[in-house]
């Protein structure tokens, strides 16, 4: 946790899990080095983690990715985040009956949601 937005979200979670459980969903290895779900014992009961890769800034294949991405309705730092595995989990934990709220802390993880 290195940046606001990455401490705040911990700490959110952290005080939801001292008075309910609390399910993580999110990507694993967004970053290469970054091990997000180190601590997952401190604000979750339960992780659900996706590996999900971004490119790297530099490479061809992240110029690749700006391109195609020149005509889409989504900005990069949006669309990038796209993924059809990670909507599929979402789907299967909005349908478990014990379900009480659903926080979606960054806009950017929006582009998953139903």
């Amino acid at each position: 946790m290195n940046r606001g937005g990455k401490i705040r979200t911990y700490n959110v979670l952290k005080e939801l899990y001292k008075q309910d459980e609390v399910t993580y969903l999110g990507f694993d290895g967004l970053i290469p080095g970054e091990e997000p779900l180190k601590r997952v014992d401190e604000y979750c009961s339960r992780a659900v983690a996706v590996n999900h890769r971004e490119t790297e800034r530099g490479q061809a294949a992240f110029f690749l990715e700006l391109a195609g991405n020149l005509f889409s309705s989504l900005p990069y730092s949006v669309a990038k985040l796209r993924s059809g595995e990670i909507a599929q989990k979402l789907q299967e934990e909005l349908a478990r009956p014990d379900l009480d709220y659903l926080v979606c802390d960054f806009v950017h993880a929006a582009v998953n949601m139903p």
